[in-house]
């Protein structure tokens, strides 16, 4: 059975990275050793964000502490940050979008695309 391509490539790109609008979320005070959630809304399609520090990250459903700083990515501090909601993170819709700062106070902006 062949698969029909519904998009080229660069149309599904832009698709992925398009927002479905603007809407800024409340500061995260990400201080060393405590980490913190926002559950992303359900039409969010990508967060824009700016940590006053570099923090660990990870997307996940539950909302307990499951950041491992020897495995998880790092958003760089003090530059805009694009990322993409996963989709479909098992069987549950809910995302969260979790951040743990490990040196100092920190504050971390975030938008919701």
């Amino acid at each position: 059975m062949p698969y029909n391509q519904e998009y080229a490539a660069a149309e599904a790109l832009n698709f992925a990275l398009r927002g479905g609008g603007w809407s800024v979320g409340t500061a995260l005070n990400i201080a060393a050793q405590a980490h913190r959630y926002v559950q992303v809304g359900a039409g969010t399609r990508s967060l824009l964000i700016n940590a006053g520090e570099a923090c660990y990250y990870r997307w996940d459903q539950s909302t307990s502490d499951t950041i491992n700083t020897a495995n998880d990515l790092v958003i760089p501090a003090n530059q805009e940050t694009l990322l993409i909601v996963p989709y479909n993170l098992g069987a549950q819709p809910v995302v969260h979008f979790k951040a743990l700062e490990s040196i100092t106070t920190a504050t971390l902006r975030y938008v919701e695309l």
